[in-house]
């Protein structure tokens, strides 16, 4: 299926710049086959920060009936182990769930305390992911 024709087609390793922000698209299938995660580099106060979103972190397309390619649950385990070598500052969920962005959000805007700014949040999340794919696989037998 193809529900739109893309502008531009990105590549493993492609960058993208928009404004004076430039994003770094990394492939990490298996999720969906063309799923990319993007990290890119913010400033807070003088500082740099390193920024990452894991483009596919859902689990739905990993239960044994759902799979949207061959070798799903194989690659989605590879790309969240090449995930887990990059260094992230500030973990963008792509569901809110994914890094309280609502609990965190009311904390900045009530105590000005940045609490997106958490270098353990990113691999404490990977290592999530893969506990659940371990629990569906387990699960579907």
């Amino acid at each position: 299926k193809q529900y739109f024709e893309p502008d531009i087609l990105l590549k493993d390793g492609d960058t993208l710049t928009l404004g004076n922000t430039t994003m770094t698209f990394l492939e990490t299938p298996g999720h969906t086959k063309g799923t990319v995660s993007l990290f890119f580099e913010t400033q807070e106060a003088g500082k740099a920060y390193r920024v990452g979103m894991f483009g596919g972190a859902g689990a739905n397309t990993l239960q044994q009936g759902s799979f949207d390619f061959d070798g799903c649950r194989e690659a989605y385990r590879a790309s969240v182990r090449r995930l887990q070598k990059e260094h992230v500052d500030v973990f963008i969920g792509n569901h809110t769930w994914n890094n309280d962005t609502f609990p965190k959000a009311k904390c900045l805007k009530e105590t000005g305390e940045n609490a997106f700014l958490d270098p353990t949040l990113w691999n404490r999340f990977l290592t999530f992911c893969e506990d659940r794919l371990d629990q569906t696989i387990e699960k579907d037998g």
